[in-house]
């Protein structure tokens, strides 16, 4: 049995490689949710080679710390082969997540897949190792690495797709560089090598330990450039998609003082967290005075508690919300206010913060209550006249009634007694009533 050894300063180049793959890789596969399917599979692919690539290059440097007294050399053909292999699966479970989603179902799907290619990349790595002696492999070790390649696949999708903050891709980068570096040296620690010759001339030994340090070397430095080129591009892109951001809040905010409002955000739990020039504009107040719920200060005291209820009932329902009510400004007292917020959703669907907006609604409240006020007292003037016109019924139509009902009786004596110049004149009277009835039932008609 050949005596192994690994040299640490490789060792420890590999595992920085390892991490600093991993981290481009984050940073760029957190680009493939973007909307505009042409940058989504570049940035696919991009991170894609930095996770394959640098994968692959740490296995690689990892095999060149490996110190077993040996000339050892490797096939060409068989270690293009596994960079590919790291790369294709890496590239596959990349377009698999992000068609498929962020779900537990497609993390089992990608992940074992990415795992087992990081596996398979890795022994095909050592198949092309060409030494003068036999090869071996512990079947229970190597499970084990493959294990650890699966759970490190797997938790790296589900790392790469979460919304983080620089610190936590920082920390997870360093949990995924560890764990891809522990799978590559358990899948050596798997392995047993067996000379057929007694040792290897000291001095040629010597010879290629240091060639394959510069190899190592040549090998890390290629894979640097290229991670870092890949880093230049996010920092480019993240500040084009910044800038495109802060147009698109500008604009927003302008569209916001065209009516009359001003913006502002809260976090998920309703509080002022950072400095509200909105907010600040029409109160006067201070960060210190509106921060957390301080902004409840300038709420009329008659209106809070109605206000408190509705966003209260909206961070519960983790729905849009609509209240009016009347505010204390720096400039004019009292002003009257509607409020609107929806909540902003993260990509896992949790609400990440609100975002609100309050309109000066004082004049248009006003013309309300005055257009209320006159509708209210044209409902009144109606009543009234309904009220005239029942009286003027009553009052008109009985007496006219008693009018027509006596003139009948007179008509009829006259007729009796032959008095036709009575019994004329008492008809006139009877037909001039009749008419002004006529009238008068015309006119509770018309109204």
């Amino acid at each position: 049995m050949a005596h192994t050894g690994y040299n640490p300063l490789l060792v420890t180049l590999s595992i920085v490689i390892a991490v600093f793959a991993s981290y481009a890789a984050l940073d760029l596969g957190a680009r493939v949710r973007r909307p505009d399917a042409g940058a989504r599979w570049a940035w696919g692919a991009g991170a894609a080679v930095a996770m394959g690539g640098g994968i692959w290059s740490m296995h690689f440097v990892g095999m060149l710390a490996f110190e077993m007294g040996m000339a050892a050399a490797y096939d060409l053909g068989l270690t293009v082969l596994s960079l590919l292999i790291a790369v294709g699966v890496t590239a596959g479970a990349f377009a698999w997540v992000a068609r498929r989603g962020t779900g537990a179902g497609s993390l089992l799907v990608a992940g074992p897949l990415m795992g087992l290619g990081v596996a398979a990349m890795h022994y095909t790595g050592m198949a092309a190792m060409r030494v003068p002696g036999n090869l071996a492999y512990n079947p229970a070790v190597v499970a084990v690495s493959v294990v650890i390649a699966v759970t490190a696949a797997t938790a790296a999708l589900w790392l790469t797709f979460r919304r983080n903050r620089p610190w936590q891709k920082l920390a997870a980068a360093c949990v995924m560089g560890l764990a891809v570096a522990g799978m590559h040296y358990t899948g050596m620690a798997a392995a047993t090598f067996t000379a057929q010759e007694s040792g290897a001339h000291a001095a040629h030994v010597a010879t290629l330990a240091a060639g394959q340090r510069d190899l190592a070397l040549a090998v890390a430095g290629v894979t640097f450039l290229i991670l870092f080129l890949a880093m230049i591009a996010s920092s480019l892109d993240q500040r084009r998609v910044q800038r495109r951001l802060h147009v698109s809040e500008a604009r927003f905010r302008s569209a916001v003082r065209a009516v009359n409002g001003v913006m502002w955000t809260t976090d998920a739990a309703g509080h002022f967290v950072e400095e509200q020039a909105g907010w600040a504009e029409i109160t006067g107040h201070t960060p210190e005075q509106y921060m957390g719920a301080g902004w409840a200060k300038a709420i009329h005291p008659e209106d809070l508690p109605a206000t408190i209820a509705t966003w209260t009932d909206a961070l519960r329902a983790e729905a849009p919300y609509t209240v009016e009510h009347r505010v204390r400004t720096a400039q004019a007292g009292w002003r009257r206010y509607v409020a609107r917020a929806v909540p902003v959703r993260d990509a896992d669907g949790a609400i990440r913060e609100w975002v609100g907006v309050h309109e000066d609604i004082t004049e248009r409240h006003a013309f309300e209550v005055a257009l209320k006020e006159a509708r209210d007292a044209a409902e009144e003037h109606s009543r009234a006249k309904s009220r005239f016109l029942a009286n003027m019924s009553h009052e008109l139509r009985t007496p006219l009634s008693a009018v027509i009902g006596y003139s009948e009786m007179l008509e009829e004596e006259a007729e009796e007694l032959g008095q036709e110049s009575l019994l004329k004149d008492l008809g006139k009277i009877k037909s001039n009533a009749q008419h002004l009835l006529g009238l008068i039932n015309d006119v509770l008609d018309l109204s």
